[in-house]
């Protein structure tokens, strides 16, 4: 905020700060909750065979995506990434 309006409004800063913050964590809240969503319908879609309820899908998915927590480095998430653009490469 600070670097982008540079004299445009000097006293908007913090507040400008403070509203750049929230937007990026309700962004990442949002992009969590479209991951567990995009994982829950392809195994669902995955598993068409055995017909199984959308919740315990959800959980399935859930209990695979809980360890992801855990992770305090981002090295461990751009090997996970490297992993899945391999993945989507071979699908294709």
């Amino acid at each position: 905020m600070k670097a982008c309006c540079k004299g445009l409004c000097p006293n908007w800063s913090d507040v400008g700060g403070w509203m750049i913050n929230a937007a990026q964590v309700i962004e990442l809240l949002m992009t969590c909750t479209l991951y567990l969503l995009v994982s829950t319908t392809l195994l669902c879609d995955s598993l068409s065979g055995a017909p199984l309820p959308r919740s315990v899908c959800s959980l399935v998915s859930l209990l695979f995506l809980l360890p992801c927590l855990l992770l305090t480095d981002l090295r461990p998430v751009s090997v996970l990434s490297l992993l899945c653009s391999l993945a989507h490469i071979l699908i294709r």
